[in-house]
């Protein structure tokens, strides 16, 4: 329950970040992660310009013997091929095993179809290291024409 409290809070930030008459470039991604040895296997789901459901593998770096930063590379596996992706953002660690991070992402490239991707913008994601779960609302604009111009 309270899980989905938390994400349910987490997806009303990113929608109330949105302004009023975006354009079709905002996009709300939506990421839900399960550990799987090194790297963690999940779900993307978006809607904006980018508008599907999907599969999604995660490298996640993080030494808070070095830096609170952690630094995840995602890989989405969409129909017409893959976005690249990186996350970055101080990970809270205060009410371990539960987990948080504010912080942001940007697309660093594609595949097939998304070749000329590119997009950033800031998220939240929680996390749960007891249950192993992590879960994170993103929020952004993208361009999936390779134009340099997605502010």
């Amino acid at each position: 329950m309270k899980k989905a409290l938390m994400l349910t809070i987490l997806i009303g930030i990113a929608l109330a970040a949105l302004p009023a008459g975006a354009s079709e470039t905002n996009t709300l991604m939506i990421f839900s992660f399960r550990p799987g040895g090194p790297q963690f296997t999940g779900s993307f789901n978006a809607s904006g310009v980018i508008h599907e459901s999907a599969a999604a593998d995660s490298t996640i770096t993080y030494d808070p013997s070095v830096s609170n930063i952690l630094v995840a590379h995602k890989v989405i596996h969409l129909s017409g091929g893959d976005i690249y992706m990186t996350v970055q953002g101080p990970l809270n660690t205060t009410n371990f095993p539960d987990v948080s991070l504010t912080g942001t992402w940007q697309f660093t490239g594609g595949t097939g179809a998304y070749v000329g991707v590119s997009g950033r913008g800031t998220c939240a994601v929680v996390g749960d290291f007891g249950a192993g779960t992590f879960s994170g609302a993103y929020q952004g604009k993208v361009k999936l024409d390779g134009s340099k111009n997605d502010d």
